[in-house]
C-alpha cells in the first residue's frame, strides 16, 4: 500500500505543477496580447485624416517638426507635424492636416485665403 500512496502523491504533484504552468502561461499570454493592443489603439496613423483641424502644441520651425494636438471624443491626440511649405508655424496657431505620411502630420495654417474665398463662395 506505500507504493500506491507515493505514486497517486507524486501523480497529484505532477498535475498540480502542470495546471499551475499552464495558468501561468495563460495569464502571461493574456498579458502581452492586451499590451499589444493598446500599442496599436494609441498609434495616430489610424486617426489622423486630411482636413482635420489642430493646434500647433510645438512650434514648427522652417523646414523642421513640431507637434499638434488633435481634439477627438476620446480625448486629444497628440501628432509628429511639419508645415506644408516649410513656413514656421508658432505654437497656438490653428492648422488644417493635408496628408499623413510616415508618422508625420503635414499641416497648412487653418485660414488661408483661398478658405475665406471658397466660404465666402458657398455662402452667395
Amino acid at each position: 500500500m506505500q507504493v500506491c500512496t507515493d505514486t497517486c502523491l507524486r501523480c497529484a504533484l505532477m498535475g498540480l505543477a502542470i495546471a499551475a504552468s499552464l495558468a501561468l502561461l495563460a495569464t502571461l499570454f493574456w498579458s502581452i496580447l492586451r499590451i499589444v493592443a493598446d500599442a496599436q489603439t494609441d498609434d495616430p496613423r489610424g486617426t489622423v485624416a486630411a482636413g482635420e483641424l489642430a493646434l500647433v502644441v510645438a512650434t514648427i520651425r522652417p523646414a523642421g517638426t513640431g507637434e499638434i494636438c488633435l481634439p477627438g471624443p476620446g480625448g486629444p491626440r497628440f501628432a509628429s507635424a511639419r508645415s506644408q511649405d516649410c513656413a514656421e508655424l508658432e505654437k497656438g496657431t490653428a492648422v488644417v492636416v493635408e496628408s499623413y505620411r510616415r508618422g508625420i502630420a503635414h499641416v497648412r495654417p487653418a485660414l488661408l485665403p483661398e478658405d475665406t474665398e471658397r466660404a465666402d463662395h458657398n455662402q452667395a
